[in-house]
């Protein structure tokens, strides 16, 4: 809701979806994507550690659009 936008939840979310998933064994990787125009969403990535890895044009429906793919590494 537009009541919780901007106060840091999405982004401390994914911090600790990320954190969990990055503390399983068989986890080395944790991937998103997001439609490239979708601003906030990226905004949440990239403060919530996945970087950038790639653009990519998909095709759904008849109807193209890009998609910007992130990933964060387990550290090593």
């Amino acid at each position: 809701p537009p009541a919780f936008a901007g106060r840091g939840y999405a982004t401390e979310m994914l911090r600790l979806v990320c954190a969990h998933l990055l503390d399983l064994p068989d986890v080395t990787r944790v991937c998103a994507d997001t439609e490239a125009g979708h601003t906030a969403s990226r905004r949440v990535m990239e403060k919530a550690g996945p970087t950038w890895r790639r653009d990519e044009i998909e095709f759904r429906d008849g109807r193209s659009s890009t998609i910007t793919h992130y990933a964060l590494d387990r550290p090593t």
